[in-house]
């Protein structure tokens, strides 16, 4: 029989936001529908993708390493930079030139860029039948860009104004990936709760869109990503245990008003409670996560306090905690009075030194108790999963992924919960 050349290899390095993971795997589908191969780093792939993040400067400096270590890894080999930090001039200004850069609003003709620049002999024909493999969870983007200008944030520089995508599209899209075998859809973008205010039709909302995934899509689970307390969809609130999950993930960012006001957010602490308040009403189990921003220009000993206070008050399953890094372009970047590195690490200490703390505690309460876990990943005799209200869970014993199982919580690890199965749904 004759030998079948194969094709081209590629690999994907992604930094950043669940949006930048989900052109990930846009890309990994069409590399391989169109006869690629994907190989590991190490492997001197035929092209590297490096999808970047600009969001702060340590992520502009990991995206130019990764630059730099495709390029050595086979010299012969295409190096593609894509993402954020190719809209931001400062981000990617000393990469060589022959690094060729695709923005965001291109990347949907990344391919189209790859195959012009192989050599002949390396030219690729689709490949039908070609397919990732298909896991418990997929990411689901509807909306693009964003509108909000914070003042810390060069995010809506780089990925433009908001686009939403066509509910029927969203729709069809879902489908596609529950017949694929896909068991949870988590809905995000970049301001994902401002979707639908584009497309010329008041009907449509991010709430509306959510429940109309929960119903008609197939999927076990809808998963709402991280969504602005401004925006926040209160009709979806009693119906987080029918389909769509209790995770509220309300990007906080501060608790004093004073910083909230700085940094343009809109929307007071107390608007921002009283969401949580009745949250937490509905759903004791429920999970809220937050995103915290220490270290905010003029950010002083009594809105650090402010903070804490805040962080203590509420049981917050996670806590995403970052440090202010000054992002050239922005308004913030102009502002006096930048904390100094030294009171700047200890504030972050002690935030995360309460994120740890309250992770713990929040897991802690479901320790003998049984959840229903979607088993995402297998290693032999152990599998790992996620419930619903977001909690890690390491199952003792071989499970299939893509799995709905019920899970008795016996102990809590470093970032989750230990347990054995009881049965699969």
């Amino acid at each position: 029989m004759p030998t079948v050349e194969a094709g081209p290899s590629f690999h994907i390095e992604t930094l950043g936001c669940r949006v930048n993971q989900y052109d990930e795997e846009m890309l990994r589908r069409e590399f391989l529908r169109r006869g690629f191969s994907e190989v590991a780093f190490e492997e001197a792939a035929d092209v590297y993708v490096i999808n970047t993040c600009t969001v702060t400067q340590v992520a502009d400096k990991k995206s130019r390493q990764l630059i730099r270590r495709a390029l050595r890894a086979n010299p012969q080999g295409r190096v593609i930079a894509t993402g954020c930090a190719v809209g931001n001039k400062h981000a990617l200004s000393r990469i060589p030139e022959r690094v060729i850069q695709v923005s965001n609003r291109e990347k949907e003709r990344l391919l189209d860029v790859v195959r012009a620049e192989l050599p002949p002999h390396h030219a690729v024909d689709e490949a039908p039948g070609s397919a990732a493999q298909a896991r418990a969870r997929a990411l689901l983007k509807v909306q693009d860009g964003c509108n909000q200008f914070c003042t810390f944030c060069i995010v809506p520089f780089v990925r433009g104004r908001a686009r939403s995508k066509a509910p029927e599209a969203v729709l069809a899209e879902a489908r596609e990936l529950v017949a694929a075998g896909y068991r949870e859809i988590v809905v995000t973008g970049v301001h994902v709760g401002s979707y639908g205010r584009d497309l010329g039709d008041e009907e449509w909302s991010l709430g509306r869109l959510l429940l109309v995934l929960a119903e008609r899509s197939g999927a076990a689970r809808v998963r709402l990503s991280s969504i602005e307390p401004a925006d926040f969809p209160r009709e979806i609130l009693p119906r987080l245990s029918d389909g769509i999950c209790r995770h509220l993930h309300l990007a906080l960012q501060h608790a004093s008003d004073r910083v909230l006001e700085r940094m343009r957010r809109g929307y007071t602490i107390a608007q921002y409670d009283a969401i949580v308040e009745e949250y937490l009403a509905r759903y004791p189990e429920g999970a809220l996560t937050a995103d915290i921003l220490v270290g905010f220009p003029g950010e002083d000993e009594a809105d650090f306090s402010v903070l804490c206070e805040y962080l203590e008050r509420r049981p917050f399953a996670h806590l995403h905690v970052f440090p202010y890094s000054t992002r050239p372009g922005t308004a913030a970047a102009r502002y006096p009075e930048q904390p100094p590195a030294h009171v700047l690490n200890a504030r972050m200490d002690a935030v995360l030194a309460i994120a740890k703390r309250k992770s713990r505690a929040f897991r802690e309460r479901f320790v003998g108790s049984t959840v229903e876990v979607l088993v995402e990943e297998c290693n032999g005799s152990v599998a790992r999963g996620t419930t619903d209200n977001y909690l890690t869970v390491e199952i003792a014993g071989a499970a299939t992924v893509g799995a709905l199982v019920q899970v008795h919580l016996a102990a809590v690890s470093e970032d989750g919960l230990i347990g054995s199965p009881r049965k699969n749904v």
